[in-house]
Parts: C-alpha cells; sequence; structure tokens
C-alpha cells in the first residue's frame, strides 16, 4: 500500500541522511545539528533511532587532517 512504500522510503531516506550528515562533520553533533537545522538532542534521538553510532565507522577519518 501507498502509506507502508511512503513510510519505507522516508525511513531510508532518514537514515541515509543522517549518516551522510554525521560522516560530513567527522561525529561532530553540534555542527551536524546546525547545518541540518536540528536540535542537538533531536538528532541524537534520531541516531538513535536508527541505531547509527554517531563516530562513523571509517577508521581512516582518525589518520589526520586532509
Amino acid at each position: 500500500p501507498f502509506k507502508v512504500a511512503k513510510g519505507e522510503l522516508v525511513e531510508r531516506f532518514e537514515k541515509e541522511y543522517l549518516a551522510d550528515l554525521v560522516g560530513k562533520h567527522r561525529g561532530n553533533l553540534s555542527r551536524a545539528a546546525r547545518e541540518a537545522g536540528l536540535d542537538r538532542k533531536h538528532l541524537r534521538e534520531l541516531l538513535r533511532k536508527h541505531d547509527l553510532d554517531p563516530r562513523g565507522t571509517d577508521e581512516d577519518d582518525d589518520a589526520g587532517p586532509r
């Protein structure tokens, strides 16, 4: 049904958007929230909802400045 398909699409978009956003800011939730126009607490709740780690998974990011 339309409602289910729409819900699944929104969930998928939300998760991908959040992962990209937090990755772009290398886990800095304050900066990520500011860019997204979200309260930092709400961003944390969304990350939990989608089981996303704010530190990301790209360990190469700790290698230093680019």
